[in-house]
């Protein structure tokens, strides 16, 4: 229960459940990194990634198989 993220520059990470409220703040360094989400629930999601004073949101849809 974890997504892998390579990026070149530093960056701050936001993820938001659908309601908008922030559930995970991160810090990351350049190079692969991992983020770890086994505490939430399955849904949709969005990551929002600073980095050089740019922003880029992401939408996550997190699922559980069983």
């Amino acid at each position: 229960e974890h997504i892998r993220i390579t990026i070149l520059s530093p960056a701050k990470l936001e993820l938001f459940d659908i309601l908008g409220k922030r559930v995970m703040t991160a810090t990351m360094d350049a190079g692969q990194n991992q983020l770890d989400l086994p505490l939430l629930e399955d849904g949709i999601y969005y990551l929002n990634i600073e980095q050089e004073g740019r922003k880029n949101t992401k939408k996550l849809i997190k699922q559980t198989w069983r």
